[in-house]
């Protein structure tokens, strides 16, 4: 393991940040100015890349989607009273619905090109490789922010309790046809599909501003990123790889920024050889968590087995979770064309995630303990992976 992560800096780099920049405004233009300098007295080869993106196409594509899905969850409770097994027919059908749009698609990024659009940018820094095939470790961070009605806890909470409860109105329906009784008590059907609709219909009706200073999310990543950007391009195990340090435009959009980058250089990159660690929101609660772990390794291991070791080596507590109900990560563009990847989040389950997207995500909110440790396992785990990669 390299010296000890010092948080002082972190901290620094937090408050340096933590101003409202929501995508396409000067806030956001400021910000980039910022990681661009930051980058720049590193040492590294700093680019800084436009984009534009529609500011509303997820938004749409979303309530599409939650409408469909309430539709379906409703029809499950009014017809599971009459017949369970056209109840569990249509229960089975959201399943898999809901399923299949989670993941991203062309369909999805084809929204993007669509509808009144915004400019943001990408700022990269790069340290080049050595040799013939060398490792590729990008490591990202999105530096915009944004505020909105309901901070990103209650979205969230309304999704999952709209799954929660058409899983198991299906379930009922199923057990029910199973046995033969063939429908199952309106008093019990209708009340729950209605909520659950309800939920659906409502999650995506929450509109964003730019109130937040965005401490949380996401100085705490950039601050993470800008000190791996100081340290790891001396550090002896990562010699010969090439470091990329990347700092993404309107996350806050749909992961715009993200997708705009891995469009415009997935051909220069080697899967094989490459590995995506993003930094979102360490400042959160107490504790890490291992987001959308995907893809294998240089050598063979999977991303989320390489990502426990380093975790077990830093002695830093992480849970693993495959997924968040409606919240996205800057990774879910770049595994959907298979590279290996991982985020690393806070807590957001936790208490602390009500102030996200909200005017009080400010600095005094803060884990500090998160930031260190979530700067202490991205070394390592880029450690773990050149040390153990064949040449």
């Amino acid at each position: 393991m390299s010296a000890p992560v010092e948080s002082g800096p972190l901290l620094d780099t937090v408050r340096a940040f933590a101003f409202p920049r929501f995508p396409g405004t000067d806030g956001e233009r400021r910000a980039a100015d910022l990681a661009a300098a930051r980058l720049e007295a590193e040492g590294l080869s700093v680019t800084r890349e436009p984009f534009r993106a529609s500011l509303t196409a997820l938004w749409r594509l979303r309530f599409l989607i939650h409408g469909v899905l309430a539709c379906l969850v409703l029809t499950v409770g009014l017809v599971a009273p009459a017949s369970a097994e056209v109840g569990a027919f249509f229960g089975i059908s959201f399943l898999l619905l809901g399923a299949g749009v989670s993941r991203w698609s062309n369909v999805v990024e084809s929204a993007f090109d669509r509808g009144s659009a915004i400019t943001s940018e990408n700022v990269v820094g790069r340290r080049a490789g050595r040799g013939e095939h060398p490792l590729c470790f990008v490591f990202l961070a999105h530096l915009d922010s944004k505020s909105a009605r309901l901070a990103t806890f209650w979205p969230s909470l309304m999704i999952l309790a709209a799954f929660t409860i058409a899983i198991g109105l299906t379930l009922a329906a199923v057990l029910s046809a199973g046995r033969g009784s063939g429908a199952l008590p309106a008093a019990m059907c209708v009340p729950l599909a209605v909520v659950a609709a309800a939920a659906l219909l409502a999650s995506p009706f929450n509109p964003s501003g730019n109130e937040s200073p965005g401490a949380m999310d996401n100085a705490s990543g950039l601050a993470v990123l800008l000190e791996a950007a100081r340290t790891l391009p001396a550090d002896v195990a990562l010699a010969d790889a090439e470091l990329v340090f990347l700092a993404t435009g309107a996350e806050e959009i749909g992961l715009a920024g993200a997708m705009r980058w891995i469009q415009a250089h997935e051909k220069e990159l080697d899967r094989k050889r490459t590995v995506f660690v993003n930094v979102d929101s360490v400042g959160v609660g107490r504790g890490l968590i291992g987001l959308n772990a995907k893809g294998h390794v240089p050598g063979g291991r999977s991303m989320a087995s390489v990502v426990k070791v380093a975790a077990r080596a830093s002695g830093v507590r992480m849970k693993f979770l495959g997924a968040l109900p409606g919240v996205g990560v800057d990774t879910i563009p770049i595994a959907s064309r298979g590279f290996a990847t991982v985020t690393i989040v806070g807590q957001v389950l936790g208490s602390a995630s009500r102030r996200i997207h909200s005017p009080s995500d400010t600095i005094e909110h803060l884990n500090e303990t998160g930031l260190v440790d979530a700067a202490t396992v991205v070394g390592e785990i880029a450690r773990t992976i050149a040390l153990s990669a064949p040449r």
